[in-house]
């Protein structure tokens, strides 16, 4: 009798403690993303706004009561923020040309979370793409592009196979910012594969089409423990690649030292004829 009373003692200990973690949830800014707010820049496209207007997307977790938002491009909240009601928020444009970072708070009847923080470049200049040719490659797997612009912008890209009539998938923006260089490696493609490539920079846009390289079979002695097949199969055509580079280095040495040794020979027997005609001669 006096364990079942202990049992029922610690079931009841439990479930107060399960029903106390409950209620303390924690107030939480699951998500913050900036998007244009200007219809001609699709919002599948985040990272730009032509006009400087923006909009704000935020989900929270874990509020009680009526959550109440402060959003600024201040990273610093303020002694009395001015709350508001809807996370969903339209912001006037940002005048100029750049970047703008974005921090979002949010508070309810017992706690403030934040910062989060987005941003989103801003341009009203004429943009114009100009690929750089040395520096845009294609590998087994993957794809470099870099291209320059003529003002300073913000770079993506959008991609996905040739003909599939599937959605584009886009990728980070370029690590150089906002800049008038950019260079993006897409990653995790299929080797032999045509691919639709489309450049942007603010609101400019450039198709650039791209075909990956076949890749060479695998070396028999992989192991492939701890890497994908694609992996495996990168690795060893890099070192295929590095191989035929070294023996072709190897093979162009030893055709230069032959050629030369070849070169001297015949140059040095005349010189040995000359100072033979001339010790007969004295």
């Amino acid at each position: 009798m006096l364990r079942k009373s202990s049992f029922v003692v610690v079931m009841l200990l439990a479930a107060g403690l399960l029903a106390g973690t409950a209620a303390q949830a924690e107030l939480t800014i699951e998500t913050f993303a900036v998007r244009s707010g200007d219809d001609a820049v699709p919002a599948l496209h985040p990272y730009f706004s032509s006009d400087g207007s923006t909009l704000i997307d935020m989900t929270i977790s874990g509020e009680v009561g009526i959550p109440l938002y402060y959003i600024s491009t201040d990273p610093t909240l303020p002694a009395e923020p001015a709350w508001q009601e809807y996370a969903d928020l339209e912001l006037a444009p940002t005048a100029g040309y750049g970047v703008t970072t974005f921090y979002a708070w949010v508070k309810d009847d017992e706690a403030t979370a934040g910062p989060a923080e987005d941003w989103i470049a801003h341009s009203t200049e004429a943009t114009t793409i100009t690929v750089y040719e040395p520096g845009t490659v294609a590998g087994y797997f993957s794809v470099t592009v870099e291209w320059e612009t003529n003002v300073a912008s913000i770079g993506w890209l959008e991609y996905r196979e040739a003909d599939s009539g599937g959605a584009y998938q886009i990728s980070e923006a370029s690590p150089n910012g906002f800049a008038e260089l950019h260079t993006i490696e897409l990653t995790g493609l299929i080797d032999e594969t045509d691919y639709d490539i489309v450049i942007h920079s603010n609101g400019a846009s450039l198709a650039y089409p791209m075909t990956t390289i076949i890749a060479p079979p695998t070396d028999g002695d992989v192991t492939w423990s701890g890497r994908s097949r694609t992996q495996h199969q990168l690795v060893a055509a890099e070192k295929l690649a590095r191989r035929t580079a070294a023996k072709q280095s190897h093979t162009r040495h030893r055709y230069l030292q032959h050629h030369k040794h070849q070169h001297n020979r015949p140059r040095r027997r005349h010189v040995d004829d000359c100072e033979d005609a001339g010790d007969k001669s004295a």
